[in-house]
């Protein structure tokens, strides 16, 4: 493939969706060519800027980039996380089966190769206890058999991190361990962190429905 430029590379796959950044306060600074250049924590190029913006959250179906303005900004630092598509381990059995009876269970979670390992509380995710349910925004699937799911319950953790996670997105790989031992790979499903943020910019409700039609 060679060395390229990826905005240049993924022009010749996806076709520009202009849409535009926002404040946290809701407010339009400026005009993009589509979400699918940037992710969450690069460093917004929005013109006239005097400071440095920052991705915080992206949403395909309006096409707003919500950005903040410095690095350091609490926005941009995940200490919840909501991991789904996990692929278990054998050695995850007792850590799994703990956490099936209600219990929160130390781990080291990794989201980056070469990140430190960051100890966290990890127990099964359950949406009541994190928003309200949301009407889906699509026909729900056809309803699954209870085998599968319970499976599907089981495969969804949240994390409770000690030491905040920069940039952490939707999408991006998380390792689950236990000292040295990987248990468990999955996906980051939901920040939880930034929801406080997202209030203002009225894609809030959305993002929280889009989680809860995956568990659902």
């Amino acid at each position: 493939v060679g060395r390229r430029r990826f905005d240049t590379f993924i022009q010749g796959y996806i076709s520009e969706t202009p849409g535009h950044f926002i404040d946290l306060d809701g407010n339009k600074l400026h005009t993009h060519q589509g979400v699918h250049y940037w992710t969450v924590g690069q460093r917004a190029k929005i013109p006239n800027m005097e400071k440095a913006w920052y991705v915080v959250h992206r949403d395909a179906k309006s096409r707003a980039i919500v950005v903040c303005e410095g690095r350091d900004h609490q926005a941009l630092m995940a200490r919840e996380l909501v991991i789904g598509n996990l692929n278990w381990f054998d050695a995850s059995k007792p850590i799994r089966e703990r956490m099936k009876n209600g219990e929160s269970v130390d781990l080291l979670v990794r989201a980056r190769h070469q990140q430190p390992l960051s100890p966290s509380k990890a127990k099964l995710y359950q949406p009541s206890t994190l928003s309200p349910r949301k009407p889906p925004l699509t026909p729900r699937k056809p309803p699954l058999s209870p085998r599968e799911a319970e499976a599907q319950k089981n495969d969804m953790v949240s994390i409770e991190m000690s030491i905040p996670m920069f940039g952490a997105a939707e999408g991006q790989t998380v390792a689950l361990y236990c000292q040295e031992v990987c248990l468990a790979g999955g996906v980051i499903i939901r920040v939880l962190d930034k929801e406080p943020f997202l209030v203002k910019t009225g894609l809030l409700a959305e993002y929280q429905a889009r989680t809860d039609e995956q568990w659902a």
